[in-house]
């Protein structure tokens, strides 16, 4: 059962159940973001047991370390408490999206240029015909990857990528 009021969309609150987000809460992180010389990566509001979360993650050039998560939760609670754009208690967690974090979006692979890739694919590979393929990852773009695997490029499909995560090299 889904229930409407203006422009967001609110769930029944089962566990782990992902609870869609006012349009106003995104636009409040990206001001802040950007006040603050950070990218937003993804906002994520579900249920865990008898808590309701909203997780932020932000990004930037060096990475983002334990000051810049401080100083964008307190903006961001400020505003939020202010505004009282989420009517229900939640809690708040902010942080870099960490290496295991899976690419999903084109602009999570340009983050991600020069390095080792390991892609699950929804079909034998190009390359070698497996189904798991780690290359170093030359190009991106909507719909294809440019993969640099064994001395060839190889072109792998956007579509064809059911997980992606960046392959940390020793």
């Amino acid at each position: 059962m889904v229930f409407h009021r203006g422009d967001v969309i609110l769930l029944p609150f089962l566990k782990g159940t992902a609870v869609s987000l006012s349009p106003r809460v995104e636009e409040i992180s990206r001001s802040i973001c950007e006040e603050q010389g950070l990218e937003l990566v993804e906002l994520d509001m579900f249920i865990s047991g008898k808590r309701t979360i909203l997780r932020v993650y932000l990004w930037k050039e060096g990475g983002v370390n334990v000051d810049d998560c401080s100083k964008f939760s307190r903006e961001f609670g400020a505003i939020m408490d202010l505004d009282d754009v989420i009517e229900a208690a939640y809690f708040l967690e902010v942080s870099s999206p960490g290496v295991d974090r899976p690419l999903k979006t084109t602009r999570d692979f340009e983050r991600n240029l020069q390095k080792f890739v390991k892609c699950t694919l929804g079909k034998p590979s190009p390359v070698d015909g497996r189904k798991v393929i780690i290359g170093e990852l030359k190009a991106v773009n909507d719909s294809e990857l440019i993969l640099h695997v064994k001395d060839e490029e190889h072109q792998i499909f956007r579509d064809d990528v059911i997980n992606a995560k960046v392959e940390i090299q020793f």
